[in-house]
């Protein structure tokens, strides 16, 4: 790994999925919390994720990062410390509907997030208060497809796309309000915070993750990434499966 000065960091945005979990199904492991917490006694330590603070709150809970920004449901909404929202976006039914009758003949399948919790019918939803539509895929060629038939209409939603959590060649596309973004959400705890982008290191896994990453001075990417993501990293560390982000921080940030 090469040598690289990390005196400046104060605030590091972390994704979770591939990151510090595989997915949202699988528990963040004992190690991974201590060593998340190890780090809270020299940074700012912010989760940036398509989570939920109910998803993300046993990472939160578990690695004492209770004190901190945290930029949520890919920036949609923003946790200040003590655990109030500072800001949220949110999109219209009439907006969903007209994006899961575009995509509904390609055989996806969807989840709303409605107040932290994601709910796979849309009919269930009796409010407006939906911060992400999830249109969830199956394979590379059906996730080409589907961006191929939304993203003509980009200027109207935020498009980023994940790994997905279920097929190993699927994707979740999360489309949000036009005015949010991981990146949004770090310039905002930035801010804040009073720190520029030198003062800030972020780690990804995915596509997903560039606007947050482009906000940082330091790009960190997991081995596990494909190599687009990769191709923008200042440093690309170990898989998540042999411990990558664990070592890298015993290694360089403490």
């Amino acid at each position: 790994m090469a040598k690289m000065d990390f005196s400046k960091i104060k605030l590091i945005f972390l994704d979770v999925d591939g990151v510090i979990a595989k997915n949202f199904m699988t528990p963040t492991t004992p190690e991974m919390l201590a060593a998340l917490d190890s780090l809270t006694s020299k940074y700012h330590v912010s989760l940036c994720t398509g989570r939920s603070v109910q998803s993300a709150k046993h990472i939160i809970d578990g690695a004492e990062l209770k004190n901190f920004y945290h930029v949520l449901e890919t920036g949609s909404k923003v946790l200040a410390p003590g655990g109030k929202f500072e800001y949220e976006k949110t999109l219209s039914k009439d907006e969903i509907n007209k994006l899961i009758d575009m995509t509904n003949p390609m055989g996806c399948f969807y989840g709303v997030c409605v107040n932290g919790e994601w709910i796979d019918d849309i009919k269930e939803v009796s409010s407006d208060a939906i911060t992400i539509l999830s249109i969830n895929t199956d394979s590379k060629e059906k996730t080409r497809e589907v961006l191929d038939v939304i993203e003509p209409i980009a200027e109207n939603f935020y498009i980023s796309t994940l790994v997905s959590s279920f097929y190993p060649d699927g994707a979740h596309i999360h489309i949000t309000n036009k005015d949010v973004s991981k990146g949004e959400g770090v310039r905002y705890v930035k801010n804040a915070l009073g720190l520029s982008k030198e003062n800030c290191l972020g780690v990804g896994d995915s596509i997903g993750d560039l606007p947050m990453l482009k906000e940082c001075g330091i790009k960190v990417v997991m081995g596990n990434a494909d190599e687009e993501t990769k191709s923008h990293a200042d440093l690309v560390i170990g898989d998540f499966e042999d411990d990558g982000l664990i070592k890298f921080i015993q290694e360089n940030l403490l």
